[in-house]
């Protein structure tokens, strides 16, 4: 899973919460008293009473008073995906990626909540931009692999499941990958973000169901703070 923007853009960063049922209710009182860790505080507090409109409120304003701006995006990803935001996580994500380009985690969580959403376009351009600047993070090519194939470019998506492949046999998803480059096919997947690190995402395919076949459905676990 996420955007937040520098402190020097902390007021632009409050414009961009986009969680309807935050706008609805009267911002915490921080004006003239917490600090940004006691802000961040509780803002962590009120995540774990299960108050994700609370938590992103003051994770905010504890942008806006100067908190770690990487440590608080990864913080902001989490509490949207685990409230089913993922639109709230994206923005927070792409926020963050214009002051933090090379960030490889945000890149990958883009990439990935993108793909999750159906936006095929941007996500396979989020995941060449990945690829591009972390040519040896060999999780950007299976989601590289995996906008390719949504694209219908089953040769391109066979190059970037090799990549992985070569990169690091090891990784949980060279099965998958193996299958694709031995018998190229055009199966569809739908994303869970999960975190295998406390600051990198990863992408686990699962089957879209029911009343969620419109979106391929972004499940709860994002991103941890650091």
């Amino acid at each position: 899973m996420t955007a937040s923007v520098l402190s020097v853009a902390g007021a632009a960063l409050v414009l961009l919460v986009s969680c309807a049922s935050a706008r609805s209710l009267p911002p915490p009182a921080f004006a003239h008293g917490p600090s940004a860790d006691e802000l961040l505080g509780r803002a962590e507090a009120s995540e774990g009473q299960g108050d994700s409109v609370r938590a992103e409120q003051y994770a905010v304003a504890a942008i806006a008073r100067g908190a770690a701006e990487d440590r608080v995006t990864r913080f902001l990803v989490r509490v949207c995906l685990l409230a089913d935001r993922p639109r709230s996580a994206l923005r927070y994500t792409l926020a963050s990626l214009a002051h933090h380009p090379d960030d490889v985690a945000l890149q990958y969580v883009a990439a990935v909540i993108q793909q999750a959403l159906g936006d095929d376009v941007a996500a396979l351009r989020s995941a060449e931009v990945l690829t591009r600047s972390h040519p040896s993070f060999a999780p950007g090519f299976y989601v590289l692999g995996l906008a390719l194939r949504e694209q219908g470019d089953l040769e391109g998506a066979r190059t970037a499941f090799a990549t992985l492949l070569q990169l690091d046999p090891a990784n949980r998803h060279a099965p998958e990958a193996g299958a694709f480059v031995v018998a190229p096919n055009h199966a569809t997947r739908a994303f869970v973000v999960t975190p295998s690190h406390a600051t990198l995402p990863t992408a686990v395919p699962k089957r879209t169901r029911g009343r969620d076949d419109t979106r391929r459905r972004i499940p709860t676990d994002a991103v941890r703070g650091s």
